[in-house]
């Protein structure tokens, strides 16, 4: 069994920062759950509290090296917090960058990525309305890529057990100060992770409930 320990250091990480304006009606925090919860990270880390205004455009990408096009299948990896995640990448396009090669900056816009069960519908993280204030990188496109790939970490009572085989429903949110918001969801297929010495992890019992 799991640490308990962890599980308390993942929630108080990565729980909500108070109901946001700019919340897409398509991703929850899972059944039962509540938005208004207590984050360790600066306020500004949070959702920024102003209208969205439809604006510009952004693409989930594999995570890696580099953004590259989300394939079909992507395997687990096992993250910090205890658990599996998988790794994307965002690519944007109308929407300010923020401030060129800063990881964390109020001034940067706020990037959300979050996945859910395509059967079931419940989701894979605890629930939380922050996203991430790094900034983003010119590409040769014409448009800019997050400084770096993102973790789309999932709550630690999954296992092995319930999501490999599984379609993931991944969304990516993207707002900058003035309100400029823009959506992107891809469907992919869950592989196991390739290091067997996490692929026999089971589900803790009652998860997702």
């Amino acid at each position: 069994m799991r640490s308990i320990a962890a599980a308390v250091l993942f929630a108080a990480f990565f729980s909500a920062c108070g109901t946001s304006n700019g919340s897409s009606p398509d991703i929850d925090g899972g059944s039962g759950s509540s938005d208004d919860g207590v984050d360790a990270r600066p306020e500004f880390m949070c959702w920024p509290s102003v209208d969205p205004i439809p604006r510009g455009t952004v693409e989930l990408g594999k995570g890696g090296t580099a953004f590259s096009e989300m394939p079909e299948v992507l395997n687990l990896q096992y993250g910090f917090q205890g658990g599996f995640m998988v790794k994307v990448w965002t690519r944007m396009t109308g929407i300010d960058a923020g401030e060129a090669g800063t990881t964390v900056d109020s001034r940067n816009p706020a990037t959300r990525v979050r996945g859910k069960f395509v059967d079931s519908d419940a989701a894979l993280q605890l629930p939380g309305d922050c996203g991430d204030r790094g900034s983003y990188v010119a590409n040769a496109t014409g448009g800019y890529d997050y400084y770096n790939e993102i973790a789309v970490v999932f709550n630690t009572c999954w296992g092995n057990d319930s999501l490999v085989g599984k379609q993931l429903k991944i969304t990516a949110e993207l707002m900058d100060a003035s309100g400029s918001y823009a959506t992107d969801s891809k469907t992919i297929t869950v592989a196991d992770i390739l290091d067997p010495t996490f692929q026999n992890i089971p589900t803790t019992p009652g998860c997702g409930q």
